[in-house]
């Protein structure tokens, strides 16, 4: 994956490794850093990529008339041979959903289209690491900071389940690296790489280690626990924090912070209960927010 973060770069060399990205060139480890960075557009990805491969329907209608020419001269124009424009008809304007060979052309032209994309959201995450380090400077001084893990929870990946290849979607999902996925690592090879189980910005939230037994769930974790929490104060299952404990919530149109109460953990707690019971994860420390930016 790449790591991409731009501030104060040439717009030319910016811009190559822009285009490099999109036509789907394998960029490792590319690190343009300076002291901030500004956010990686995502939109770009979501908007091109996606609609030249799905087939959503409630895109407006310029966007729908830019993808009526855009997305044919993409995919047929490329095209080498007869059976090619016919399969990548099946594929992409048909309304059915065929499967695709992964060692097929069209397999690995996906597999690179994906990479592309998870590149960009790779990116993005740093680009905001990096903005929240500056801001933290700002406000504490130099606190030494350093960045453990990146969790993406939207991803596909080639990886082994039970020694045999698998191509994994996880929407909604973490990916869990138990410590034999970790060897050579001086402590994610002792305890597997960390990850987060989110609460929200009313509860605690969880940082976990690999459990005993993640491979019943593929190796996957929830990225959230958003829905069990609203459930439980729907239910009237969650009350109102007993001590009292609050977070600031800012918005980006600089108003000023509005202060919100916050919820008891049992919503976040049944979803961590789960986990633990089935030897998914094992949290390690718990987070309590003090603010939030929405």
């Amino acid at each position: 994956m790449a790591l991409l973060a731009f501030r104060n770069v040439a717009p030319l060399v910016a811009d190559r490794v822009h285009q490099l990205l999109l036509v789907g060139i394998p960029v490792l480890e590319v690190a343009v850093f300076a002291d901030s960075v500004e956010r990686v557009d995502q939109e770009l990805m979501k908007r091109e990529l996606g609609m030249l491969f799905g087939r959503r329907k409630r895109y407006p209608l310029p966007v729908r008339l830019q993808m009526a020419a855009q997305k044919p001269l993409y995919h047929f124009g490329r095209a080498r041979s007869i059976r090619a424009l016919r399969r990548r008809r099946e594929l992409y304007f048909s309304g059915s959903c065929p499967p695709i060979d992964r060692m097929e052309p069209e397999g690995e032209r996906v597999m690179l289209a994906n990479a592309m994309a998870m590149n960009y959201g790779f990116a993005f995450r740093l680009a905001a690491y990096a903005s929240l380090t500056e801001l933290l400077r700002e406000a504490v001084g130099d606190s030494g900071e350093t960045l453990v893990v990146d969790s993406p929870h939207n991803t596909i990946y080639e990886e082994q389940l039970g020694g045999v290849p698998a191509i994994v979607h996880r929407h909604n999902a973490c990916r869990i690296y138990p410590a034999e996925t970790q060897t050579g690592h001086p402590v994610f090879g002792r305890i597997g790489r960390p990850l987060l189980l989110p609460g929200t910005s009313r509860t605690a939230s969880y940082v976990c280690i690999p459990g005993d037994r993640p491979e019943v769930a593929l190796n996957s974790a929830s990225h959230g626990a958003g829905d069990s929490i609203k459930r439980f104060a729907k239910a009237g299952l969650s009350q109102v924090d007993p001590r009292g404990r609050t977070t600031l919530r800012f918005d980006y149109a600089a108003s000023p912070p509005v202060e919100l109460p916050h919820l008891d953990d049992r919503g976040v707690d049944d979803v961590m209960t789960t986990l633990i019971t089935n030897g998914v994860l094992r949290p390690v420390a718990r987070l309590r927010p003090f603010a939030v930016l929405n």
